[in-house]
């Protein structure tokens, strides 16, 4: 691994940006992380991974070339960390953009919605969750607000987090369905070589709107600390 510094990808058409102040923003999320100590940038390209301890990629709206995977596995392998962020369903076509990068550590990503179990099925209800795993540590409940369900489908793959009462939408009409199954995974990790792995459904829980509500702020300090072996 070659540096310490958080690098948010801009190369692939990501959805939400660290400079970017309005309420779909990063910039929130960018400057607690630098309260907490964390050297934080861009990356205009996988070049800069040289710099990189973590590189976050959320909502990819382009491709990462087979080249662009065996990169980030080397980088990961290497003790490299990694975040992935998606959303519900398949916006902006952005989960055939991260699913063969995610199925490189065993990951993966259904095209659904996390949806409340409950009289108002759009209510932003938080999420209890129980886990003993360091991003874990103190979190109590997280905001899951617009996102999908993940899978550990690898060896070294984990839940951290399940939708409490939730399902899994997978037409997306609100209402359960046979087969949608409860308790839908949300947040996901991985090990690969000397490197980590966490995945999220929802890039809205990171948001300047939403970033402050519940333990969401102190799950990003954990999951950046621990995918850089600080913890």
């Amino acid at each position: 691994m070659g540096g310490t510094a958080i690098l948010f990808d801009e190369s692939h058409g990501d959805y939400f940006h660290i400079v970017n102040t309005e309420d779909e923003g990063l910039s929130l999320l960018a400057d607690i992380l630098k309260q907490y100590g964390f050297e934080v940038s861009t990356a205009l390209s996988l070049g800069a991974l040289s710099n990189a301890g973590v590189l976050v990629v959320n909502v990819p709206q382009k491709p990462f070339t087979e080249a662009e995977v065996a990169t980030l596995k080397q980088f990961v392998d290497n003790g490299g960390g990694l975040l992935l962020v998606a959303e519900l369903g398949n916006i902006l076509n952005h989960k055939d953009n991260i699913t063969p990068l995610a199925a490189a550590f065993g990951i993966g990503f259904n095209p659904d919605h996390v949806t409340e179990e409950s009289d108002d099925p759009t209510a932003y209800t938080p999420i209890v969750v129980d886990n003993d795993h360091p991003v874990m540590s103190g979190i109590s409940e997280v905001l899951y607000l617009a996102g999908c369900s993940l899978r550990a489908d690898g060896d070294n793959a984990f839940t951290l987090a399940y939708g409490d009462h939730h399902f899994a939408d997978a037409n997306m009409d609100m209402s359960r369905d046979e087969g949608e199954e409860g308790y839908p995974p949300i947040i996901v990790g991985a090990e690969s070589g000397q490197g980590r792995v966490i995945a999220l459904g929802d890039g809205s829980m990171i948001t300047n709107e939403h970033l402050l509500k519940a333990d969401n702020k102190f799950l990003m300090v954990n999951i950046m600390r621990w995918l850089l072996k600080q913890n």
